[in-house]
């Protein structure tokens, strides 16, 4: 959880407070139903709500055109990536983006790999030395470009279901940390299940949103102010899955749920405690050491939640591997 009321220099064109005339309000993703109940409201007037048909947590209001937040500006975007691009300095997320591509190894050793909202490459970067032959797919024109240009990857700069890929002609796509970003889920599944191969797999990591409840009860409990706190990331989290409200999400498509794991946790950078320059580069874990142990627990937590298949509320991040139904 971070303390929404900062200003600092970012390549994303997110606010830190949201008007209601710059929202919208929004049936839920799953079911369509406009019955719901409020669970939580943060920058400003974004809401977050439960379904009370399907009980998916969702953003509503939520920002209008809030795809388009990573549509920065490339400079910017450069300048938080900067130390990254010349090999001077790791990614706050180079760990987790390894451990996926582990993961993915058990399944599939080689092949066509597309990472769907890629950012500027740094996970097909990984995916290169990794031995497949990595492509990605991300809308924001700055961010494609960035990774075109300094990871020297092919990277359409477009959305999935506008992408040139043929059919049945992928190995492997994943959506790290992706999902949640997406207002129209079944879009993309339908695409993905149209140019991936017959053994082909779907790698699909979400937030969980009971991870997120967890957090809002326990700030809450310290007599927190929650509603100056980013705790959903709703500005740009358009959905909040459980593993529950995911599983029976897919359950209705044609894709089948092959396993399941329980990632480590992302540490975010927080050079913004410092200066008001944004990096994407790893910060000394004392500067957020309390958090860093936190997440370290939780996540213990959330592998032994995993194991005996109880409900998770622990575990920040959960990741699929999907397979088309036969």
């Amino acid at each position: 959880m971070k303390i929404i009321n900062q200003d600092y220099k970012k390549g994303g064109t997110q606010k830190t407070f949201y008007e209601l005339n710059d929202l919208q309000d929004i049936n839920c993703l799953n079911c369509n139903s406009d019955k719901k109940s409020r669970v939580h409201t943060e920058f400003g007037n974004i809401g977050i709500v439960k379904c009370k048909n399907c009980s998916l947590m969702y953003t509503s209001p939520r920002p209008k055109n809030v795809e388009l937040n990573y549509h920065g500006d490339k400079n910017k975007y450069y300048e938080e990536y900067k130390y990254i691009f010349n090999g001077t300095k790791p990614h706050h997320r180079d760990k987790n983006y390894i451990q996926e591509l582990n993961i993915i190894k058990k399944f599939i050793k080689k092949g066509k790999i597309v990472d769907v909202g890629c950012n500027a490459g740094r996970f097909l970067h990984f995916a290169k030395k990794f031995g497949f032959d990595a492509f990605g797919v991300e809308p924001s024109k700055s961010l494609a470009e960035l990774g075109t240009e300094n990871f020297d990857l092919i990277i359409e700069n477009c959305k999935l279901e506008n992408s040139s890929f043929s059919k049945n002609s992928i190995d492997i796509i994943t959506a790290i940390d992706v999902f949640e970003h997406l207002t129209n889920p079944l879009m993309f599944l339908n695409k993905s299940y149209e140019i991936l191969k017959k053994d082909g797999i779907l790698v699909i990591k979400i937030p969980n949103g009971n991870y997120c409840l967890t957090k809002l009860k326990i700030a809450k409990l310290f007599n927190k102010n929650t509603l100056n706190m980013d705790i959903f990331d709703s500005y740009e989290h358009v959905a909040h899955y459980s593993k529950k409200t995911f599983e029976k999400f897919i359950n209705n498509t044609k894709f089948k749920i092959k396993k399941i794991y329980a990632p480590i946790p992302i540490h975010p950078p927080v050079w913004t405690i410092t200066n008001d320059q944004y990096y994407l580069h790893t910060s000394p874990w004392t500067w957020d050491w309390k958090k860093v142990i936190m997440r370290k627990m939780f996540h213990f937590i959330g592998k032994i939640e995993l194991l005996l298949r109880l409900p998770m509320y622990f575990q920040a991040d959960i990741l699929y591997i999907l397979k088309k139904r036969s």
